[in-house]
């Protein structure tokens, strides 16, 4: 007579590859964020993942808070698995003509350049707020493409709700600013929330 225990048949070993993201975070409490981009050269411990191929806003990257990266397809963005706590710091890159520049001599003193100096710095300060969501938003729309459609199209909901809550903030912002000598307030929100939510 056959012994029970080994005449039960074996089943095959699943074929089933630990994706490097788990394979990392397993078991240490933490979770993963993933974020879209174009990266530049690593230096001092970190690395500029660029928005967009135009350079205009990038985050600054620790090295050590990179867990996985997936190349983009036909020169796309890459897209990065970081940890889910780790401190990024956001630039954007804009161009400011010569003569409005916080670094050219400021005497003698134009009072007209002054006020408009005024206006520039407090719409600067305005387009700080929209860094952070304006990079959520871009995330939102990213995974959306990736998501299954009931997913992707809450996501793209939500993008676009940030997209609004986020023009009524610069709107609310811009009219605490003196008024601009040159354009008006409402041409400078068009012009951040493109430069910004496309």
């Amino acid at each position: 007579m056959k012994d029970p225990r080994t005449s039960e048949k074996k089943l095959p070993k699943a074929a089933v590859k630990v994706h490097p993201v788990i394979a990392r975070l397993e078991g240490t409490g933490k979770a993963a964020a993933v974020l879209l981009g174009y990266p530049g050269k690593a230096r001092d411990g970190s690395f500029r993942l660029y928005r967009d191929l135009d350079m205009s806003a990038y985050a600054e990257v620790p090295l050590e808070a990179v867990l996985h990266s997936e190349d983009g397809e036909d020169g796309g963005p890459t897209r990065l698995y970081v940890l889910g706590d780790a401190a990024l710091t956001e630039t954007v890159v804009s161009e400011v003509n010569a003569s409005l520049s916080r670094y050219r001599e400021s005497f003698p003193v134009d009072f007209e350049r002054v006020r408009y100096e005024t206006f520039a710095s407090c719409a600067g300060k305005c387009e700080g707020k929209l860094l952070g969501p304006s990079w959520t938003y871009h995330q939102l729309l990213a995974n959306a493409g990736n998501a299954p459609p009931e997913i992707g199209h809450q996501l793209y909901i939500l993008a676009n709700q940030i997209k609004e809550l986020n023009r009524e903030v610069l709107h609310d912002c811009l009219a605490a600013c003196p008024r601009p000598i040159f354009g008006s307030r409402q041409e400078t929100e068009d012009a951040l929330m493109e430069k910004h939510f496309g």
